[in-house]
């Protein structure tokens, strides 16, 4: 029995000594709130190396603690989440192991609150003649909650995230207390109001009761809303007007906005304008302990005016004409439309010069000009040019503010109010990159300008009443021309045109310039 007891005490010693042979002494498995883990292996004999491997798996890597040591001691710094150690001692053949798990989770950082003001504007401590009383309250940061606490009742939550409030409080007479809280986290700040209500009294009458005797009764308040009716408008501006019996306070809401009226008055009056839509008002009046209130919904549908078809003028005097440059500029009125009224109207040759001067106008309208908007010289005229200063013509006025296209050019070659020099200027401009070609014949003139983008313009002029080709050159270009017709040919009237100048060439008794204009020999106007 002893020799049992014997081995069972050796076998005990023995197992104690290979399980402390290495342990992991700290951390322990649980859970850490910080990243500086102290890390403790301990042996209870020298080992020839100590070394552990933080967590397992394939990225793992030992780490050689030491050597002929006992015990190793270091911090580990870690982040937040789930590790496992374990550590090796080796002496000799044998090997030590040891491992644990545990886990770091961080508190939740709480960002700091900053602080808010806040701000009761109204209701002010003083007294009110009204049982609506104005209720605004602002932060300078949008809160969690404001609430209210009127006298003695409970606080009651009026607005959640938000930075302000406006809406009157409807109370009874006599003295109150108001106490407003915002909350923004943890941080609370709390105002205070006193005031007083005093609904004015009602007005007395003395009436007779049948037997002569007089009777004080308190004539009932009555509030009447004259207008709006619950109809539809058809103007954006609606008059509000409201009539009592007896001095009131009177206060109306419309379309959720609140609005003092009047206060002591028996009637009030005021135009709003609105928008298209429907629209809901309220009014109250209050006088003494009676109350009245009466609610309309109408509604405003404007039809715009239809804006001005100028193109509709055709006919009609036009009294604007001298806003006509303005409108221009300003995009009221399109080339287009500008184009319809100069050809349907005489315009003053004013107004027409103040157009041209604007450098805006298209094609159109310039054609327009061109076609049917003459200056003839009025007295003051005649008088500055026999003195020897002359008034640009509008063809001028067109060369000099206008690059433009070949047919309004022709055009301008084809009316009376263009000097020698202008139309020699324009002829060169119409040869610069173009084909221009220019036949005279008895009494008529045909201008062709094919343009480098391969439009072709062919303009007709006929010396109506005036069959004297003699006016040569001279007659095409700054005489007195009639009618001009002009008309978009293409190149197989070109040819035609080519063929018959050819034919006309043979025959023709005179010659030709270097510009390819045809004069008759009998020209010498130049």
């Amino acid at each position: 029995m002893k020799n049992k007891i014997l081995i069972a005490v050796i076998l005990t010693v023995v197992l104690a000594s290979f399980a402390s042979a290495l342990e992991i002494a700290s951390p322990v498995e649980g859970v850490y709130n910080t990243t500086q883990i102290q890390l403790n292996l301990s042996s209870n004999q020298t080992l020839d190396t100590i070394s552990y491997t933080l967590n397992t798996g394939i990225n793992a890597s030992s780490v050689l603690a030491c050597t002929n040591c006992s015990e190793y001691s270091t911090t580990l710094n870690l982040s937040e989440g789930n590790y496992t150690i374990l550590a090796n001692g080796v002496l000799g053949n044998d090997t030590y192991n040891d491992s644990l798990s545990f886990s770091i989770l961080l508190p939740a950082v709480i960002a700091p609150v900053q602080d808010f003001t806040l701000a009761l504007t109204t209701p002010q401590n003083q007294t009110y003649n009204s049982a609506l009383v104005p209720f605004t309250v602002l932060a300078n940061r949008t809160l969690d909650n404001m609430s209210r606490k009127i006298d003695s009742g409970d606080y009651v939550i009026f607005c959640s995230n938000c930075f302000s409030y406006n809406n009157p409080l409807n109370l009874s007479e006599g003295n109150h207390t108001l106490l407003v809280k915002g909350s923004l986290g943890n941080i609370t700040h709390e105002l205070t109001r006193k005031f007083t209500i005093l609904l004015p009294q009602a007005n007395l009458t003395n009436q007779t009761n049948g037997t002569g005797n007089n009777t004080q009764n308190v004539t009932t308040l009555n509030l009447s809303v004259i207008s709006p009716v619950n109809r539809t408008y058809n103007t954006k501006y609606v008059q509000l007007n409201f009539i009592t019996n007896i001095n009131a306070t009177i206060n109306y809401t419309l379309d959720g906005n609140n609005n003092n009226a009047c206060s002591q008055c028996t009637s009030f009056t005021k135009t709003v304008e609105l928008q298209n839509g429907s629209h809901t008002l309220v009014v109250r009046a209050y006088s003494g302990n009676q109350t009245d209130s009466e609610t309309k919904s109408f509604t405003v549908n404007v039809t715009p005016k239809p804006q001005k078809n100028f193109t509709n003028e055709t006919g009609k005097k036009f009294d604007k004409f001298n806003k006509l440059p303005q409108m221009l500029e300003n995009g009221e009125i399109t080339d287009d439309e500008l184009a319809q009224l100069i050809r349907v109207n005489k315009i003053n040759p004013g107004v027409i010069n103040r157009l041209i001067k604007t450098g805006v106008l298209g094609n159109a309208s310039l054609e327009a000009i061109l076609d049917t908007q003459f200056n003839p010289p009025g007295i003051l005229g005649k008088l500055l040019s026999a003195l020897g200063f002359k008034q640009k013509s509008f063809s001028e006025l067109i060369e000099e503010n206008y690059n433009s296209s070949g047919k309004v050019k022709l055009k301008i070659l084809g009316r009376d109010d263009l000097p020698k020099g202008f139309a020699l200027k324009i002829k060169e401009e119409l040869r610069t990159g173009n084909e221009l070609k220019i036949k005279q014949e008895k009494g008529k003139l045909e201008m062709v300008v094919k343009e480098s983008s391969g439009v072709t313009t062919k303009v007709r002029v006929e010396n109506k009443g005036n069959d004297d080709s003699k006016k040569g050159t001279k007659s095409f270009i700054a005489g007195k021309q009639g009618k001009i017709n002009f008309e978009d040919d293409n190149e197989n009237d070109d040819k035609k045109d080519d063929e018959g100048k050819n034919k006309r060439n043979g025959r023709n008794n005179g010659n030709s310039n270097n510009d390819g204009v045809s004069v008759n020999r009998g020209s010498d106007d130049n």
